[in-house]
Formats: structure tokens, sequence, C-alpha cells
């Protein structure tokens, strides 16, 4: 696979001397990473919910109740993420040459 294909289809267009070109790249892909992170959040939490009705031994106030502090570790690590991952591509583009 091409470096600037992989690089392009996750929504980080760096330009030729590495910066990130302006137009909400960077905004893009973070957007996409706060989604994901929602999305994995969720499902988590509906295979506990589905687990524990199984084998009984959380009740739902349990699995909802914590619905919040999930969310708080969702929003920080899509942070986390969404200011670490595009300095990675970059440089990965730019090992890549």
């Amino acid at each position: 696979m091409n470096p600037g294909n992989f690089c392009r289809s996750y929504g980080v267009h760096p330009c030729r001397d590495g910066a990130l070109r302006a137009g909400g790249s960077r905004g893009r892909l973070s957007l996409v990473i706060l989604l994901s992170e929602l999305t994995i959040t969720l499902l988590n939490t509906f295979a506990l919910y589905v687990d524990s009705k199984l084998y009984g031994y959380y009740s739902p106030a349990f699995v909802f109740g914590t619905l919040a502090a999930r969310f708080l570790v969702c929003a920080v690590k899509s942070l986390a993420y969404g200011a670490v991952i595009p300095e990675l591509l970059m440089a990965l583009r730019k090992t890549a040459r």
C-alpha cells in the first residue's frame, strides 16, 4: 500500500514538508476517533449487559450506572489518540519515502 494513500484514507493529508494541510483533516481524524471510541464503549456496555443477564452477576443498575464514567474515559482516550495519531501517521509517511 502506498503510504500516501494510507494517510489520505484516514483523513490525514500531509504536505511535502510533513505539515498537515489546512482544511480540517486533523479535525476529521479526531471526529472519526471519537465516533469509534463511542461505538466501542456502547458495544462493550451492551456486551456487559447481555453477559450479566445470561450469568446474573451484575445488575442493570451497575452496568448503566457506570456509563458516565465509561464515557469520560472514552472522551479522554479519544483526545489522547487524536493528539498522537496524526503525528505518528506523518512520521510513518516520512520514513516510508
